[in-house]
């Protein structure tokens, strides 16, 4: 199973936020852009994981999410 998510709102596209989210918290999601225009400003995340692999990575990705709040913030 997948997810779409919409990233539009962090000022990044996509791709920066694909790229980022590894480098920065080691989480791996596939830019939707991939997918076509219609899906662009989104990202993939699968869900094809154990639950306790599952749970890490949406802790890093909430990490992560909560930098760009307070960066964008200050």
């Amino acid at each position: 199973m997948f997810v779409l998510v919409d990233v539009s709102g962090t000022g990044m596209n996509s791709s920066e936020f694909a790229r980022r989210l590894y480098h920065d918290a080691g989480v791996a999601v596939l830019d939707g852009a991939v997918f076509g225009n219609c899906v662009a400003g989104h990202v993939r995340l699968s869900l094809g994981a154990t639950e306790g692999s599952l749970m890490a990575g949406c802790e890093r990705l909430t990490a992560f999410a909560n930098s760009l709040v307070v960066a964008v913030a200050a």
